[in-house]
């Protein structure tokens, strides 16, 4: 009987030692992996100190952004990042620091002011100016290719091409077209952005604007996926024939949203945003956006004004609610839907002071129109200020509203609130 023990647990070691090799392959494997990444990056914060050691090493300053939630960024770390070669040329040629956005502001700062998504790697030469930045994932032979060019950008042909398109000579349309792609590839979205304004602005013919609609929303897919891009290339051509010249306004003047949303959220350059905003303004009108987004557009000196404490909030607060009035429904619609969104984010204490101004503004506006959303704002409202009677109305009626506007479907945020105003003593 022991004999024949013995001989079963000899049976099951040797069935089991492949197994048991390949665990502590992987185990080890997965160790070494691990340890590699975190020496690479100087425990390092703010651009001069970087820039100051950098150039004390006689190395090129190289600052990665990344998120904890970005899940490029930690393929990148797992897989370039732990490339010998690639831990060689970072060790010896540059000063790189890691940087997480949602944690310093410097970083924040960094991505909004080039626009980028995450991972981005921004190359600085020793007296601050950013020599040049490759953004998101990058396999091995390409991540090794963008750290060559950050340390020689004359070497990429992008910068090449750079020259020729400020030179502004023998610029022809296809070139404009080839040089927005190859931005794109090197992360540059507002550039690339810029020249296909240009493009369209320049298109003669219904054909030519199809054309520059397909590449440009082409250029910003933002999606590594090929099965994706595959599918965009296929149904570009298409697509831009059923898209309306307005969605083709809103693709162009993104940039300046972003910029004007970037100084709500992070500046106080009063006179900047003004500025910006008068631009996007007026291209909305001339690109013939939709009128939904021109009325849109008219309220952000309010949403400034608003988020920074201007003077006589109050009164202009009730001055461009009336003047919405005045234009329709359309225009009080988009009132008060942007005013509730923003009442339900931080840093507009002020609406949460005029609650009861709000309150009437929304009351007035269901004279107007009966709909969905303003009854369940109110019962929001009437929520808060704890009135169960006139909460319990305006969520019921949300209710009906949402069975008429939205027949196929369930009304779960309405059923939601209404639980919670049933719970008020």
């Amino acid at each position: 009987m022991n004999d024949m023990m013995k001989q079963m647990q000899c049976w099951i070691i040797q069935a089991c030692r492949p197994f048991l090799w390949l665990c502590i392959i992987f185990t080890t494997g997965y160790t070494a992996m691990s340890q590699q990444a975190p020496g690479l990056f100087h425990p390092v914060t703010g651009l001069n100190n970087v820039l100051q050691k950098a150039d004390a090493a006689q190395k090129t300053a190289l600052v990665y952004l990344t998120a904890k939630w970005c899940g490029p960024c930690r393929e990148l770390e797992e897989q370039s990042l732990t490339d010998s070669s690639i831990i060689h040329t970072l060790q010896k040629d540059f000063f790189p620091v890691k940087w997480d956005i949602d944690s310093m502001p410097e970083a924040k700062a960094l991505q909004k002011k080039y626009f980028t998504g995450v991972p981005a790697f921004f190359a600085f030469d020793n007296t601050g100016n950013m020599r040049y930045y490759f953004v998101g994932y990058s396999n091995k032979k390409g991540f090794a290719r963008s750290l060559q060019y950050a340390l020689h950008p004359e070497s990429d042909p992008v910068f090449i091409m750079k020259k020729k398109y400020a030179s502004g000579k023998d610029i022809s349309r296809q070139f404009r077209i080839t040089y927005a792609w190859a931005l794109l590839k090197q992360g540059e979205h507002q550039s690339s952005a810029e020249v296909f304004q240009e493009l369209w602005t320049k298109a003669g013919t219904k054909e030519r604007l199809q054309d520059s609609v397909a590449l440009y929303l082409l250029l910003h897919t933002d999606r590594r996926d090929p099965v994706y891009r595959n599918a965009v290339k296929k149904n570009a051509e298409v697509y831009s024939r059923l898209t309306s010249r307005e969605t083709v306004a809103s693709y162009l003047t993104t940039p300046l949203l972003l910029t004007l949303d970037s100084i709500i959220d992070r500046q106080r350059d009063t006179t900047g945003f003004f500025k910006i905003w008068q631009q996007y303004y007026r291209q909305l009108q001339q690109y013939g956006a939709d009128s939904a987004d021109i009325q849109y557009a008219a309220l952000y000196p309010l949403q400034f004004s608003i988020v920074y404490q201007q003077k006589d909030m109050a009164l202009l607060l009730e001055q461009t609610f009336d003047n919405a009035f005045k234009k329709g429904s359309s225009a009080i619609y988009q009132f008060i839907t942007y005013v509730f969104m923003w009442y339900r984010k931080d840093g507009y204490a002020f609406l949460r002071e005029d609650r009861s101004g709000l309150t009437d503004r929304i009351s007035k506006a269901i004279t107007m129109e009966d709909k969905y959303l303003y009854n369940y704002f109110l019962a929001e409202l009437y929520y808060e200020a704890r009135d169960k009677s006139n909460a319990l109305k305006y969520a019921n009626r949300a209710l009906e509203r949402s069975a008429i506007e939205y027949p196929n479907k369930k009304p779960i945020a309405s059923q939601a609130l209404l639980e919670k105003i049933n719970a008020l003593q």
